[in-house]
């Protein structure tokens, strides 16, 4: 009988806490970085360029902004969720 390869399921089995996944690292550096970002974006936003602009067109660029790290963040994590993230349901198994 031939043996199976084990190989990519055999490493995906070690990974005993989320931070000792592939491709961790990187994606919590992207979060931070976005987040401070959009915030000194809107920090820049509305000190020296919403005055031109009326209230519903401000609220419009905030809600942009947010949704645009929403967006950026959101993508990063999903496929590392889909792959990993069952992996470590530890403190969800119980229900």
């Amino acid at each position: 009988m031939p043996k199976k390869k084990m190989g990519s399921r055999r490493k995906e089995a070690e990974y005993s806490c989320p931070e000792d996944t592939p491709g961790f690292a990187w994606r919590v550096s992207l979060s931070i970085i976005a987040f401070f970002a959009m915030i000194a974006f809107l920090v820049i936003w509305l000190f020296f360029l919403a005055d031109g602009f009326t209230l519903y067109q401000n609220l419009a660029v905030l809600l942009g902004t947010f949704l645009i790290f929403i967006a950026v963040v959101g993508a990063a994590w999903s496929f590392w969720g889909m792959k990993y993230g069952k992996k470590f349901d530890k403190c969800c198994g119980d229900r």
